[in-house]
């Protein structure tokens, strides 16, 4: 082995093949081989002890330099300036402190990769995914995907007192928050038949109020209906709302023994209790009680543009109705009016009283008919009078039952004459029942004279009454003539008789 000279370098040169090349030093009396050149292969060198690198002084390795281990003064570098991977290999691999005696990192072969904090296993890698010990932050949105049907995600509490456990917690944090602002939206989504993503169901609170000690918040449940994303349920501060969009969609409450307790038709904006076809604005199909606390009254009301119309009350025993409006109140059976009340205070009923309960209800037990008014009495013979001077006739009519009362006059007699005298303009025709009816007749002095007993004879099938002698031995003795009446005769009578 040699020391050569090229003009320039000085190069140390041993020229037995494979022969190494060393270089020694005495190490405190000891000799030390401080570096060997090992030609068999190819150079390797070893060094004896450490190899020391100023700051900023660089150890390079690859033909470009690629890879590079430097200090700067403040930081270690392992700068990797290639184009490809720098791999770190090992069986086991651990990554610590300093000091040797806390973790950062460990890797296994065919194992777990595990990350500490101060020492303290925090995130571990398993064969079914990750574990984390603690909490976790994400800036950005984040994707769990499965393959399966697994649950995707579950969040588990195993504290055992009574406070909540798990929470979810979704928060809106900003300096310009505003009323109205939606604070957060839970979206279904999935696949139409035309691969198409459709956002099927979707739920959405909002802070409509933010003004501190008045905060007033929101949620919204939309689902999809006909290709369009409707509104079905509205919580507001003040109010909550079912179908507020107005889409033909029905709204059901089912009890445990009837699937439509309550029941809202949205197409034919109507309601039903334990029916889901009503026909009217509200229907029932069962009984209805309407109850109040302690000793107060029962009230059903019944309004017309907000105002109070009629109404039914239960106070105490009693039950009542009103009409508090101007008209009738009336009561219907078999679709027809049967009893009314009028305004004023008049009862009506058209097909009669059957007085007493359980009356049969048949024709000779029901009063059907009560009547007042005035008639205008005439006389007649085989003519009629010219002319009164007094034409008074009142009745009152209850039932079959009709009583009269007149007065009748004549200022002129005219053609009036003939062996019979009646009393015409009767306001109803005698029953035709083979019974006539009698009554007292009373006429002036003149006529008594002559006539000192007489009566009055309404025939049956009549609308006519006869004045007759009460002692005639016939019919034709019986009949009055004409010529007991004159100008100064006043006719008077009262008489009932049936029709």
């Amino acid at each position: 082995m040699g020391l050569e000279l090229d003009g320039v370098n000085g190069i140390l040169k041993n020229t037995t093949s494979d022969g190494d090349v060393t270089i020694k030093g005495n190490d405190g009396g000891s000799e030390v081989s401080a570096l060997i050149l090992d030609m068999s292969d190819a150079g390797t060198a070893t060094f004896n002890h450490d190899v020391k690198l100023s700051d900023n002084s660089k150890a390079f390795f690859g033909t470009g330099n690629d890879l590079q281990i430097y200090h700067d003064g403040t930081n270690s570098y392992i700068s990797d300036q290639g184009t490809n991977d720098l791999k770190i290999l090992a069986t086991d691999f651990q990554l610590k402190n300093a000091a040797d005696n806390e973790f950062m990192m460990t890797a296994v072969t065919d194992g777990a990769v595990t990350l500490y904090h101060n020492n303290v296993v925090k995130i571990a890698t398993t064969s079914a995914g990750v574990d984390i010990t603690g909490g976790f932050n994400a800036t950005v949105g984040s994707t769990i995907t499965t393959a399966d049907n697994t649950d995707t995600l579950t969040l588990v509490s195993t504290d055992a007192d009574a406070s909540s456990g798990p929470n979810l917690r979704m928060y809106r944090n900003n300096d310009s928050n505003a009323d109205d602002d939606v604070l957060g939206v839970i979206e279904y989504e999935g696949r139409n038949d035309n691969s198409q993503d459709v956002r099927y169901v979707q739920l959405t609170s909002q802070a409509n109020d933010i003004t501190d000690g008045s905060e007033d918040g929101s949620y919204y449940i939309s689902t999809m209906v006909a290709g369009a994303l409707s509104n079905r349920i509205n919580v507001r501060p003040t109010e909550t709302i079912f179908n507020e969009e107005s889409k033909d969609l029905d709204f059901r409450v089912e009890s445990n023994g009837n699937a439509n307790m309550l029941f809202v038709n949205g197409g034919t904006d109507r309601i039903g209790v334990g029916i889901n076809d009503p026909v009217q604005a509200l229907e029932v199909r069962g009984q209805i009680g309407i109850s109040a606390s302690g000793t107060g009254s029962k009230f059903l009301g019944f309004y017309s543009s907000d105002t109070l119309s009629s109404f039914i009350e239960k106070s105490g025993d009693n039950l009542t109705l009103y009409n508090v409006d101007a008209g009738n109140l009336t009561l219907a059976t078999g679709d027809a009016e049967r009893v009314r009340i009028h305004s004023n205070g008049v009862v009506s009923a058209t097909a009669g009283v059957a007085l007493g309960v359980g009356t049969a209800n048949t024709a000779s037990n029901v009063l059907d008919d009560y009547e007042e008014g005035t008639w205008t009495p005439t006389l007649s013979s085989n003519a009629a009078a010219t002319a009164y001077s007094l034409q008074v006739g009142v009745y009152t009519k209850i039932g079959r039952m009709v009583h009269v009362s007149c007065q009748v006059q004549m200022s002129d007699l005219g053609s009036f004459a003939g062996a019979t005298i009646q009393v015409n303009g009767l306001p109803f025709t005698s029953a035709n029942n083979s019974v006539d009816s009698i009554a007292a007749l009373h006429l002036n002095a003149t006529a008594i004279a002559t006539s000192p007993d007489v009566h009055i004879r309404i025939p049956a099938n009549s609308a006519f009454a006869r004045l007759e002698n009460a002692s005639g031995a016939t019919t034709t003795d019986n009949n009055m003539n004409a010529n007991r009446l004159d100008t100064g005769t006043r006719v008077r009578f009262t008489a009932v008789y049936s029709v």
